[in-house]
């Protein structure tokens, strides 16, 4: 009969160990995956709210003004229905509210892109997906106003074509998932209304830069022994705004400027469109910013650079690294107040 020395036996004690804690971490992975996909969560406004800032790709109407005044007749005079006819192009976007699940994170966006009465912060109330099908209720849905059926009427079709776009989602219903009801839902909104939790924003501490020449202004972080390489915030010879530190700038933020084609004609954002090359390894994307129909060009080259029309001759110019996660923080917290 074969026999094991103690080295040997604490060899095989050791292969064992390891097969069980491999297992066991396989089971966990796996039933926790089976039920984010068929339960689906009733979303809050304090879900993971430290999370990283996420962009996400919104589905919004090419012609928007278009819609939007098509959309405002259709439900106030019965002109005919715009969704059918209207082009949904993708642009990228950063929820103000930001949880676990990603596809609620592009709803929340989608139903953030047009302003409403119901502000633009935690707008969805209650996501499930189930069997493929995504219940969605906003809080516009839940707590209406004089003239909501407008504002449902723009928003609904933006987040619908937003969710089809998501993978596992096939169909998209606003209301309550079978065995939920409405009422159910609008105490639990009412109570979460009247009771708020206390969020800690992972912007909190953060400081704000206003230009009142240009009206706007955007968070930065403080400088901090943790981050030494970020660096404090610096104002520039030529009126731009930098953070960073000695010369190492991690987002500029340039003042609008006088850019012409050479003929004295003004740059317009379409100029600026023109002027990405993705067959030279740029990436162009269209973006929001501030709530502004926005565009990025990105490239090894040149980093990021974001280019926000927020006048009809204005255009403002935000720099920073290619990849760099607080680059999306910052530009999350523009705002413009004209």
């Amino acid at each position: 009969m074969k026999t094991f020395n103690q080295k040997q036996r604490g060899s095989a004690v050791i292969w064992i160990i390891a097969i069980v804690v491999i297992a066991a971490v396989v089971y966990f992975i796996a039933a926790n995956s089976n039920k984010s996909a068929t339960t689906g969560t009733v979303a809050t406004s304090t879900d993971q709210q430290t999370l990283a800032t996420t962009t996400v790709t919104i589905m919004v109407p090419s012609d928007l003004a278009a819609f939007r005044k098509a959309a405002v007749e259709h439900v106030q005079v019965g002109g005919p229905d715009p969704l059918p006819i209207t082009t949904f192009i993708p642009v990228k976007a950063i929820p103000n509210t930001i949880v676990a699940d990603a596809r609620q994170n592009a709803a929340e966006a989608a139903a953030e892109y047009l302003p409403t009465q119901t502000g633009t912060t935690s707008l969805i109330v209650y996501f499930k997906v189930v069997n493929s099908t995504a219940y969605i209720l906003l809080s516009m849905d839940i707590d209406g106003w004089a003239g909501v059926s407008s504002a449902i009427a723009q928003v609904h079709p933006i987040v619908e074509k937003t969710l089809l776009a998501q993978p596992g989602i096939t169909a998209v219903k606003f209301g309550p998932a079978p065995g939920d009801t409405i009422d159910g839902i609008q105490k639990e909104y009412e109570n979460r209304s009247a009771n708020p939790t206390p969020v800690t924003s992972s912007t909190s501490n953060w400081k704000t830069y206003t230009n009142s020449k240009y009206s706007f202004s955007f968070q930065y972080p403080p400088s901090s022994p943790t981050q030494p390489n970020r660096g404090p915030f610096n104002t520039l010879k030529d009126g731009s705004v930098a953070l960073g530190q000695n010369g190492n700038y991690y987002v500029i933020v340039h003042m609008p400027k006088v850019i012409t084609d050479g003929t004295g004609k003004l740059w317009t954002i379409k100029d600026y469109i023109s002027d990405c090359y993705p067959n030279k390894g740029d990436t162009c994307t269209n973006i929001v910013v501030g709530g502004i129909n926005s565009f990025e060009r990105s490239s090894s080259q040149i980093g990021t650079i974001v280019y926000v029309p927020f006048s009809s001759n204005k255009i403002l110019e935000v720099v920073g690294s290619v990849g760099d996660p607080m680059f999306n923080q910052i530009l999350s917290t523009f705002k413009f107040t004209k």
